[in-house]
């Protein structure tokens, strides 16, 4: 047992060295940069090849999708700069990327990070989402860190208000153009009524004596609110 612990240490650092050497020797970040604009888009007349190769350069957010925590701190080291990569399709930045795959050690990072965070918060992406939309869009969404859905609700609660603390008041009520996409409180109200009405009323949570049911209120009626107000 101690063998393999041992041997999976000494894989798992030779790998986190040899990461290091390819980190500094990786400019291809540099294929895709912010400029001036937060509202920047991406060309679509351009080589859908070479908008392919650009695609797999991102290492940085492929990362920060994984949680590799370890790597997003040694690219950011080395390349401070890099914070500001766009993806070439979506035009994504590691606060996207974060947020959509719920890295939350990743997200805590970057705010501690020495850089201008009002560029980051406001970069709307190729589909015009802000990044609070991002909290309510599922796609990448793995059912959270915590069991049943009612903790999950309550974390994914957290999310919404974390991010809502670090963006501009009116990208709240920002619309994307994604069809029938609604303002970011309602796409969070959205997903999870399904996983409200699908809970028993019977189950009670033990510490509370509360039904699943009356858990759900109290986070669906705040991303109510938050929807009538925008």
């Amino acid at each position: 047992m101690m063998a393999r612990l041992y041997g999976e240490k000494r894989k798992h650092e030779s790998a986190f060295k040899l990461a290091k050497l390819l980190i500094v020797k990786d400019r291809l970040w540099w294929t895709r940069s912010p400029e001036n604009s937060i509202h920047q888009t991406h060309d679509k007349t351009k080589d859908p090849g070479k908008a392919e190769n650009a695609e797999r350069l991102t290492s940085l957010l492929m990362a920060t999708s994984k949680g590799i925590v370890e790597i997003v701190e040694e690219i950011l080291r080395v390349y401070p700069q890099a914070v500001d990569h766009v993806t070439p399709d979506k035009c994504w930045n590691i606060l996207h990327v974060a947020i959509s795959h719920r890295q939350l050690e990743i997200f805590h990072l970057v705010k501690k990070m020495d850089i201008p965070m009002a560029r980051l918060v406001r970069r709307i992406d190729e589909d015009q989402c802000t990044i609070l939309h991002h909290v309510g869009i599922m796609k990448y969404y793995k059912g959270g860190t915590l069991p049943g859905p009612v903790l999950q609700l309550q974390e994914e609660l957290q999310w919404f208000e974390r991010v809502q603390r670090i963006i501009p008041s009116h990208y709240e009520m920002y619309r994307c153009k994604i069809k029938d996409t609604p303002a970011p409180a309602k796409i969070a109200q959205t997903h999870h009524t399904d996983e409200a009405t699908e809970t028993q009323q019977t189950d009670e949570d033990p510490e509370t004596g509360q039904t699943a049911q009356e858990l759900f209120e109290k986070p669906m009626q705040y991303f109510s609110r938050m929807h009538k107000n925008g």
